[in-house]
């Protein structure tokens, strides 16, 4: 070894370990760690209070504003919205109760309206890590979809200006097993989830049809980096109806969603030409198409279509509003012709 590199090694050799050992005095006279500080505790609670205000600027020449507010409608709302959220779980071995509770109301030009809701009450039990038992009130937000979900047979229907707000659950009894593979490289994990959910008089009753037990399952596969659902409902509240949802990450900041349903005989009203109204029974697909994007400032972008197949076509539509003109400009809430348009907007058309 010539003088050069012997110089250029001792250099190197003296300038390592001198950034070796202030890093070792600092991991060794700042540096502790306790595990107390990160165990999980037993009891566990969060929640928020939120104050909402909204200013809504009123179309009176609009035939829904004639549906919906009849009479003499304001040409502006001014709407204030408190709302109070708490949730939390308490873990006593394989054990946990699980609740999230909510209250608000709101106050606006027609007066004051509020409420309080349990939104969950859920027992847990975890025999194993393969093995997950819930029992109660849950909420299911199944499907990959950021505003609306085709697949979710089991959710409440989202607000698509508030997606992320917390919806009520129904009262279930659930059964979820899990399976992880390893060397496979293609399939890592499969889950399996199951769900009876009974539909009686005060017991979930605003889900369909009461007297009924029905069942939803969902399977899981992570296959290839890409998560898969493979999904279904079947009973006597609601029609049968199938799902499949994905979701890849394309790149580290890039991801891309779908979700597909197929549903039979689903149930709409349907305003005929002779001015009587029926139930119309048909299969129907509805799926949605999504991307987001993470900027490198911490901004997402969430693009989404969405195809809903139960909707109604333009001649259905147009029919259902020149019968909404009808009742224009100064309409009687009385009117059996009013009181019909109401109820079809309230259950499809608006």
């Amino acid at each position: 070894m010539n003088s050069g590199r012997s110089g250029l090694f001792v250099s190197l050799l003296v300038a390592g370990l001198l950034a070796m050992g202030p890093a070792r005095g600092l991991a060794s006279d700042d540096f502790t760690f306790d595990l107390e500080e990160i165990e999980k505790k037993p009891l566990q609670w969060g929640g928020y209070a939120e104050l909402k205000f909204e200013h809504l600027d009123i179309d009176g020449g609009s035939g829904l504003t004639a549906l919906n507010l009849p009479g003499t409608p304001p040409a502006t709302i001014e709407r204030f919205s408190p709302g109070l959220q708490l949730d939390g779980s308490f873990v006593q071995g394989m054990a946990s109760f699980n609740w999230l509770l909510k209250a608000g109301g709101r106050q606006d030009n027609f007066g004051w309206d509020d409420f309080a809701d349990v939104y969950e009450a859920y027992g847990r039990v975890k025999p194993n890590d393969n093995t997950t038992i819930n029992l109660g009130k849950k909420s299911y937000k199944w499907g990959k979809g950021y505003a609306w979900n085709p697949v979710g047979f089991l959710n409440r229907p989202k607000d698509p200006n508030d997606p992320q707000e917390a919806l009520e659950g129904y009262i279930t009894a659930e059964l979820d097993l899990i399976k992880s593979f390893t060397g496979l490289g293609t399939l890592d994990n499969v889950a399996l989830t199951t769900v009876l959910l009974p539909v009686h008089d005060g017991i979930n009753d605003e889900f369909g049809a009461t007297g009924n037990l029905n069942l939803a399952a969902k399977l899981y596969f992570l296959y290839r980096d890409t998560d898969i659902d493979l999904l279904l409902y079947t009973g006597n509240s609601r029609s049968t109806r199938f799902g499949l949802d994905f979701s890849r990450n394309i790149s580290a900041n890039f991801e891309i969603h779908g979700e597909a349903a197929w549903i039979e005989d689903a149930r709409k009203p349907l305003l005929l030409a002779d001015g009587s109204s029926r139930w119309a029974d048909e299969d129907i697909f509805t799926g949605l198409l999504g991307l987001r994007y993470l900027t490198e400032n911490d901004l997402t972008t969430i693009i989404e279509y969405y195809y809903n197949g139960g909707g109604y076509r333009e001649d259905e539509r147009a029919l259902f509003y020149q019968r909404v003109r009808q009742l224009q400009p100064d309409p009687d809430p009385a009117d059996a012709l009013f009181q019909q348009l109401r109820s079809l907007g309230l259950r499809g058309y608006t």
